[in-house]
């Protein structure tokens, strides 16, 4: 931590950076010099203290609080660019831990793959200039609330292809109010239509083409698709029309969430598993099941229970073949069903809750860090004031 004392600025383990980092690094030092130094003259304390063996060490340890904030910041910066390396740093480092993307984020690049589509791009851009059109306006937005009975259009955000496809069903929804309004006389009466810029007639030109509403309807059928089949349902199964569909889904579904914890996740769900007998034949499944339980097991000797427990939920047998405990196979959550009907496998219980307690998304965990740190600085600052 301590600066190089030659004047050539080398030192044997000390990091020599650019010269910008080197003018930055003269900055502060001159800086946290002086603050020392000014507080050593207020306080009446003999520069010559400075000489101390324990000195040194003191500054060590508040330079190692001080720069937190910056190391968290760089390993936040590292885990958003390189998500999957970092996590497989991690769990180089911590055996027994698993890294999985995110399921929401997998969504959300699969949405975006699916919006560099030119037809849907451009569907999207005319969407939102329509919905900004109307919403920087006060007088035009009121006369759509009156159309639409009070109900807003959901604008789309920037960072989240999610809201594009929710956006877009949004239109869908109020197709006929839009249009409705546009061909009204109180649209055609009020200043809009002439307005300069010609921003109110290409915004009709836009509402009135049905090349626009159809690709709206395409891009929300691939997005409230719950499974490829149905996917290729909602196109009457032409193959031409749904390719590239699938091809983006598959890129990223396959890369994203063919996971250990997913087949494992899978394997121990009740409500899938008995369901789907030919899931024991299905080797990647077992695979990551096999893999999991390796990993999160915390001895050898649970890892032989789970095998050993295994057969037992697998012939349904004990607690887990009563009527009760059919029942509820679907109405309760996996988890849950395991703390309340996994007894007769008491090893394989505590590895099933841990594995189906995990959540699939960091949607929950996700803040505006810049406006988190903001609220939490101005309530430190009131905390202050106020002592």
């Amino acid at each position: 931590m301590w600066p190089p004392c030659d004047k050539t600025g080398k030192k044997k383990g000390y990091f020599v950076g650019t010269s910008e980092h080197k003018k930055v690094h003269k900055k502060f030092r001159l800086n946290a010099v002086q603050k020392i130094c000014r507080w050593m003259y207020d306080a009446d304390i003999a520069f010559n203290v400075v000489k101390y063996d324990s000195f040194g060490p003191a500054l060590e340890a508040v330079a190692l609080h001080g720069c937190g904030e910056y190391l968290f910041k760089l390993f936040d910066h590292f885990i958003k660019d390189s998500a999957s390396l970092a996590g497989r740093f991690v769990e180089e480092k911590y055996p027994h831990i698993y890294w999985t993307p995110c399921a929401a984020h997998c969504i959300d690049l699969m949405l975006e793959d699916i919006f560099k589509l030119p037809h849907l791009k451009k569907t999207l851009d005319r969407a939102i200039a329509v919905n900004s059109y109307i919403y920087n306006r006060t007088l035009l937005l009121n006369m759509m609330r009156d159309f639409t009975g009070q109900r807003d259009m959901v604008r789309p955000a920037n960072t989240r292809f999610a809201t594009a496809f929710i956006t877009l069903n949004c239109f869908r929804n109020h197709k006929k109010n839009l249009k409705k309004m546009f061909a009204s006389e109180a649209w055609n009466k009020s200043k809009f239509p002439g307005e300069a810029g010609g921003g109110g007639s290409q915004t009709v030109k836009t509402i009135f083409s049905p090349n626009f509403w159809t690709n709206i309807d395409i891009a929300v059928k691939v997005a409230m698709a719950r499974a490829r089949e149905r996917i290729a349902s909602s196109f009457n199964n032409k193959e031409d029309k749904c390719k590239q569909n699938f091809e983006i889904i598959d890129k990223r579904w396959n890369c994203q969430v063919h996971q250990d914890l997913h087949a494992a996740g899978n394997y121990l769900n009740p409500g899938l598993y008995y369901n789907n007998p030919s899931v024991e034949d299905d080797s990647e499944v077992i695979t990551g099941l096999m893999a999991c339980i390796h990993k999160l097991s915390l001895s050898k000797e649970d890892e032989l229970k789970i095998h050993t427990e295994l057969p037992i939920y697998r012939g349904a047998q004990g607690i887990f073949g009563i009527p009760m405990a059919k029942r509820m196979r679907s109405m309760l959550s996996p988890a849950e069903w395991w703390m309340q009907d996994g007894s007769s496998a008491p090893t394989l219980k505590k590895f099933a809750i841990k594995v189906l307690s995990l959540t699939c998304s960091s949607s929950g965990c996700e803040r505006n860090w810049r406006v988190f740190e903001q609220l939490h600085s101005k309530k430190e600052t009131d905390l202050n004031d106020k002592n």
